[in-house]
């Protein structure tokens, strides 16, 4: 399934967006067009798989997330709510990577759709593959 982690790198790359997007003022969340929506389909929208705990991975992971799309990700699926702020070093317990690793790692979003917050293009998520590919009038 696609994960949170997938999640955190897609964008909507329609010509629309890669035009307003690009020029646009962007705040602390970023462009207009990142992070899309996660709309889960409501019967087996998504999965939780079990995987192997590795604090390394989760510690090396977090300093290239985008925590803004992370949080949303996490509210979209309904599994965790996160705060504002990404954990500080001294508050990155145990506890806490176990939980960013659960969000990571072991949430997947197998049917659903993703939807640009700019344009509101959907993209659909089957099979745990989301299809980003445009129509020819996007491109």
């Amino acid at each position: 399934g696609m994960r949170l982690l997938t999640h955190n790198m897609l964008l909507c790359n329609t010509k629309r967006c890669l035009t307003e997007c690009g020029e646009a003022k962007t705040d602390d969340a970023g462009p207009p067009n990142f992070p899309l929506m996660i709309l889960p389909a409501k019967e087996g929208g998504v999965v939780v798989r079990d995987a192997e705990f590795r604090e390394d991975l989760v510690r090396n992971m977090l300093s290239k997330l985008d925590w803004a799309a992370l949080r949303l990700g996490a509210q979209c699926v309904g599994v965790a709510d996160l705060p504002e702020a990404p954990p500080t070093t001294e508050q990155l317990t145990e506890e806490v990577l176990r939980k960013l690793h659960h969000l990571l790692f072991e949430v997947h979003v197998q049917e659903g759709q993703l939807q640009c917050r700019h344009c509101e293009r959907m993209f659909p998520i089957s099979n745990g593959i989301p299809n980003m590919l445009l129509n020819d009038d996007e491109v």
